[in-house]
């Protein structure tokens, strides 16, 4: 492994997707891909994750905020399964009780102003 890298909010956005926060889409996949293909490392923050969520929950378009919920649900699943080149940085909530945050978010996210941030401290 080369170097590990924490994952910002700005790149989750851009690699999910997510309408009028993906400006750099194209470049962030791009890097990713190279970065990943150099095998370096990255962790997954907590604080990425909620402001991801949060930013979804607030998506204008009902089934784009459905499907980028959908997209986060499945990521978050993916790192915490090791079916992803991510790992989550494990002090910060414990895996069970984020995947199911994860599992119930796309429903939350529905409801427009539920976010991610609004969803862990409910749990």
């Amino acid at each position: 492994m080369q170097t590990v890298y924490f994952i910002d909010t700005s790149i989750l956005l851009n690699i999910l997707d997510v309408p009028k926060r993906n400006q750099e889409r194209e470049n962030v996949v791009q890097k990713m891909e190279r970065m990943i293909s150099e095998r370096n490392g990255f962790i997954l923050p907590l604080a990425a994750i909620i402001e991801t969520g949060n930013h979804i929950a607030h998506i204008e378009d009902g089934n784009q905020r459905r499907d980028r919920a959908e997209r986060l649900s499945d990521l978050i699943r993916n790192v915490l399964n090791d079916d992803f080149p991510w790992v989550y940085n494990k002090n910060e909530i414990a895996d069970d009780d984020l995947l199911k945050i994860a599992e119930k978010f796309p429903d939350y996210a529905q409801q427009r102003f539920m976010g991610l941030g609004d969803m862990s401290i409910l749990a």
